[in-house]
């Protein structure tokens, strides 16, 4: 899911183009977020010291994610360096036998 960035519409009213280009320049730091582009990946059970493979559906390579819950004190670690199918998956590791959900931008 890709964020759209703000389209203008073309107008002579010079109030309408102040007005859009003011929302333009609101949006902007929104809109070109990498973080914020993402999408919530729930439930993902991981196993202690194995590293599983996560389909991320973001339609593009993923650039990060972050672990924003779990059931258990546990750490998480991303093993996605040399990966080739960061397009599809996203891998991870645990210390532990944990529940996790993960933010992937």
């Amino acid at each position: 899911m890709a964020l759209r960035n703000f389209e203008k519409v073309s107008t002579t009213d010079p109030s309408v183009r102040e007005m859009q280009y003011r929302l333009e320049e609101t949006l902007r730091p929104v809109t070109g977020s990498s973080i914020i582009d993402g999408r919530l990946s729930d439930d993902i059970s991981l196993a202690s010291g194995t590293t599983t493979k996560i389909a991320h559906k973001m339609g593009r390579s993923i650039i990060g994610c972050i672990v924003v819950g779990k059931n258990a004190a546990q750490h998480i670690y991303d093993q996605n360096s040399g990966k080739s199918d960061l397009g599809t998956y996203l891998h991870l590791t645990a210390s532990g036998t944990v529940t996790v959900n993960v933010w992937v931008f």
